[in-house]
C-alpha cells in the first residue's frame, strides 16, 4: 500500500472514532445544557422570591400582584408596571436576567415584539417567563376595591412558576417540569405535566390549586420545624 494511501486511510479511521465518540457524548452535554438552564431558573426565582419578601416589608405584606394571573411586566397602554414589573428598579437590580427563563422557548429577553426593549415603551407591552399569580386566583370573591394582603391566605402557597403550556412554544424545560416559587421563599422543580393556562383554565385557577396540594406538606413540615426551633429554649 502506499503512502499515500496509508494516510488516508489512518486520517478516515480518525475521522470515523471522532464521528462515534462525538455521538456518544451528545447526550451528556445536552443533559449538562439542561441542567445549567434549570440552575439560571432556580436562581431567578429566588431572586424574584428575595426582591418579593422585601417589597412586602416596605409595603405591608401587599405584593405587587394584578386581577389575575399573568407573565405581563409592562402595559404600555396604561403606561404602567405590572406584577413583577414593579420590582424594578428599587428590588431587582438586573430584571433582564430575573425575568426570563434560559429554557423558555417563547417568552424570551430577546423577543422582538414583547421582549425586554418593550420594557417601559407606550404603546408596548412586555411579558416575562414566569406565571405570577393573581388576586383572584387567591380569592375568587375578591373585588377591585378589595383589600387583599396573600398572608391572608396560608393555603395558597403557590406564587410563581415557569409559564408552561403543553403542545406549544410556550414550553419550559422541554415540557419535563416546572420550577415553583412559593411563599416561604423557596424554589421547588415540580416535575411533570403542567398547562399554566388553557380555554378552559385562561388565568390557571385550576393550575395553582394542583401546585398548593403538590407541596402543602413540604410546606407544612417545614412551617412545623420552625416553630418547634423557636419553642426551644
Amino acid at each position: 500500500m502506499k503512502t499515500g494511501q496509508t494516510f488516508l486511510l489512518i486520517v478516515l479511521v480518525i475521522v470515523g472514532i471522532a464521528s462515534m465518540l462525538l455521538l456518544l457524548l451528545l447526550p451528556t452535554t445536552v443533559s449538562i445544557q439542561e441542567a445549567e438552564k434549570r440552575l439560571s431558573c432556580l436562581k431567578n426565582l429566588k431572586n424574584i422570591g428575595q426582591a418579593l419578601q422585601m417589597y412586602a416589608v416596605d409595603f405591608n405584606g401587599y405584593l405587587p400582584l394584578e386581577a389575575n394571573s399573568s407573565n405581563l411586566l409592562w402595559d404600555g397602554t396604561r403606561r404602567l408596571k405590572v406584577n413583577l414589573g414593579q420590582l424594578y428598579p428599587g428590588y431587582l437590580k438586573q430584571p433582564q436576567k430575573s425575568w426570563y427563563c434560559p429554557a423558555q422557548r417563547y417568552y424570551r429577553e430577546n423577543h422582538p415584539d414583547f421582549g425586554f426593549t418593550a420594557f417601559g415603551v407606550a404603546g408596548k407591552k412586555a411579558y416575562g417567563s414566569y406565571f405570577v399569580r393573581g388576586r383572584l386566583q387567591f380569592d375568587e370573591s375578591l373585588t377591585p376595591d378589595s383589600p387583599f394582603l396573600p398572608a391572608s391566605y396560608p393555603e395558597k402557597i403557590a406564587w410563581v412558576a415557569d409559564y408552561n403550556i403543553l403542545g406549544s412554544e410556550v414550553c419550559a424545560h422541554k415540557g419535563r417540569g416546572i420550577f415553583v416559587l412559593l411563599k416561604d421563599g423557596s424554589v421547588h422543580f415540580a416535575s411533570g405535566t403542567y398547562t399554566s393556562s388553557s380555554p378552559a383554565d385562561p388565568y390557571g385557577q385550576l393550575f395553582w390549586k394542583s401546585l398548593d396540594s403538590r407541596f402543602a406538606s413540604r410546606v407544612q413540615a417545614k412551617e412545623k420545624t420552625s416553630a418547634e426551633t423557636t419553642k426551644a429554649p
